[in-house]
């Protein structure tokens, strides 16, 4: 961070006296006030339990400051006995260093295992200084399985340490396959590091990465933000292969389906390195056959609601230079409450390069998780899934061109509640919700029906402001000349 800092150690009570290890819980404490009596509550759970607790703050989300756990981790590893590996951190706090201990586990798998926070605040500012992305509690992408998590509604510190010092007792395994969504346009995670020259807000997705091949794009925002694909990108894996040996590498083009299929050798070091934009694109790695599950459409519905059953389309790519013989994929998530109408599916024999839809239901219970992964084969997809809204009737209709309070195609507007305006979520495909504005705090959309919509047409989203969930309809009125 470019110059000193301090941070605070509690120690067991049986410390001294042993040549014992000690797991480490990361405290990351804000601006909020009553610090003096966490420290208390810090140093009392420490002098009771077998764990080191290291307080360090005031945490900001971004700039510099979520990039120094991994230098803070390496300095406590080097100058106390702790057990060095991430199945034994953890990083929990409240407020803003709640969120901030949420992030870090979104931000930083592969460096710890458990993560808790006493109430979160909702929202921040994440990424680098001066071009941040605005990101709620639930537009966090924690890989499901590689971090235990836990959010509390008190301010019970003992209660989130218990958390994570149980966590330890069963740390996640490394996954065989990740997915990874980061705000910094350079970073590394699981051995596998990008680069690219974004100087705008927005996030690098890396999905179903492996040995294989992965999914990647640049993104304004998840999960509906549009591409970026001025971003020059670059991806270079681990040491995964032979030095100096050659490997067929396919790129696909998920914008036209473009095929290219090159012959690529690993360096001295037996890492391969993938030039890509900030498209969005399948990267196979070997002449294998290899499936990939790339995203879905829905096949009923724009959204996905607590409690009712949602029915989608996923989307295999066959990302190999042979084709795939059919297979029969089976149905997982390790989302609680999650129940598949059907628990498997027939995917087809697919052709290298090319791609096909297999449908699944599911239904959650009302308890709201934020999202589900869905797994098969190794693969995973995550479905964004929202509370059942009540059909809205006091909204108003902010439309740019003749402000008559209707929307024509090729027509801008935004939607405003009595609570204010709102953030739309939908699939339908009339509807462009790629734009969406962040002022004071507030964050809304900036939709488009789109110039090929028919009039007639009535459009369907979800409107989401900070304090409410509604359903909206829409007709698409004819423009007039």
């Amino acid at each position: 961070m470019g110059g000193m800092r301090t941070y605070h150690v509690y120690l067991p009570a049986r410390y001294a006296a042993s040549q014992k290890r000690y797991p480490v819980i990361y405290w990351l404490h804000g601006y909020e006030a009553g610090g003096d009596e966490r420290a208390a509550q810090l140093a009392a759970w420490t002098a009771k339990h077998d764990a080191i607790v290291v307080d360090s703050g005031p945490a900001d989300t971004s700039g510099n400051y979520p990039l120094y756990l991994p230098e803070l981790a390496g300095r406590v590893d080097r100058t106390l006995r702790t057990v060095a590996d991430r199945g034994h951190r953890a990083v929990s706090g409240y407020g803003s260093g709640g969120f901030l201990a949420l992030w870090e586990a979104s931000k930083a798998p592969d460096l710890i295992a458990a993560a808790s926070a006493l109430a979160p605040e909702r929202t921040a500012a994440v990424g680098p200084e001066g071009f941040e992305v605005d990101t709620l509690l639930e537009d966090l992408h924690i890989d499901h399985g590689a971090v235990s998590t836990r959010l509390f509604n008190t301010a019970d510190v003992a209660a989130a340490l218990d958390f994570d010092l149980a966590a330890f007792g069963d740390p996640p395994a490394k996954p065989t396959v990740f997915d990874h969504a980061d705000p910094y346009p350079n970073f590394t995670i699981w051995g596998w590091e990008a680069v690219s020259n974004r100087k705008r807000p927005g996030l690098t997705l890396l999905t179903n990465v492996s040995a294989s091949g992965f999914h990647s794009v640049v993104r304004e925002w998840l999960p509906g933000g549009a591409a970026i694909p001025e971003v020059k990108l670059s991806v270079t894996s681990p040491h995964l292969f032979e030095p100096r040996t050659s490997h067929t590498v396919t790129y696909i083009r998920l914008s036209d389906g473009k095929v290219r299929r090159v012959a690529q050798r690993a360096d001295a070091q037996g890492r391969l390195t993938f030039d890509l934009d900030g498209g969005e694109y399948e990267v196979g790695i070997g002449r294998a056959a290899g499936l990939s599950l790339s995203g879905y459409e829905f096949a009923e519905g724009n959204w996905a609601t607590a409690g009712a059953p949602v029915k989608l389309r996923l989307r295999f790519w066959n990302r190999g230079a042979e084709r795939s013989e059919p297979v029969t994929a089976r149905w997982e998530s390790p989302t609680p409450g999650v129940r598949f109408a059907v628990p498997t599916a027939r995917v087809p024999a697919i052709y290298p390069g090319a791609s096909a839809e297999v449908p699944v239901t599911f239904s959650t219970a009302n308890a709201l998780p934020a999202s589900v992964m869905i797994r098969a084969m190794g693969l995973a997809v995550e479905v964004p899934v929202y509370p059942p809204a009540p059909v809205a009737t006091n909204f108003k209709i902010m439309d740019e061109t003749d402000h008559d309070g209707n929307v024509s195609p090729g027509e801008a507007f935004t939607i405003a509640l009595p609570d204010g305006r709102a953030e739309l979520i939908t699939s339908d495909p009339c509807v462009d919700t790629s734009v969406r504005v962040v002022e004071d705090g507030v964050r809304y959309t900036h939709a488009v029906i789109r110039a090929s919509c028919q009039p007639g047409v009535r459009v369907h989203f979800l409107a989401r402001t900070a304090t409410s969930y509604a359903a909206i309809e829409l007709p698409v009125w004819y423009k007039l000349p």
